[in-house]
């Protein structure tokens, strides 16, 4: 008799253990449902925002693009210039030479 009242102690003590052992997983889900949905939002919030980044960078990369392209140009024109200059300084030495033997 006492150990039959030992042992529904006991199975007393493991149903409750597992009753709350049933309410913490419930509640465990409902605040994983709960922060997932957070979770989500935030996310895709900031999945968004490096849509926004990327897209911008890459508005800015090809800006700095066409800015680098124009520097290129301008730089080949200055190369054009600066070597038709040489040269016509190169073409008047003749010029200046007989110049020279007039004048003497």
């Amino acid at each position: 008799m006492m150990r039959r009242r030992v042992y529904r102690s006991i199975g007393l003590v493991v149903v409750l253990a597992a009753i709350s052992g049933l309410l913490v997983s419930l509640a465990g889900i409902a605040g994983v449902w709960r922060v997932m949905r957070s979770m989500k939002t935030g996310l895709a919030t900031t999945l968004d925002l490096a849509g926004t980044t990327l897209q911008t960078t890459s508005e800015a990369m090809a800006i700095a693009g066409g800015a680098l392209d124009q520097a290129d140009d301008s730089l080949s024109a200055l190369v054009d210039t600066l070597q038709t200059a040489g040269q016509s300084l190169h073409d008047t030495i003749p010029l200046v030479d007989t110049l020279a033997l007039v004048a003497t």
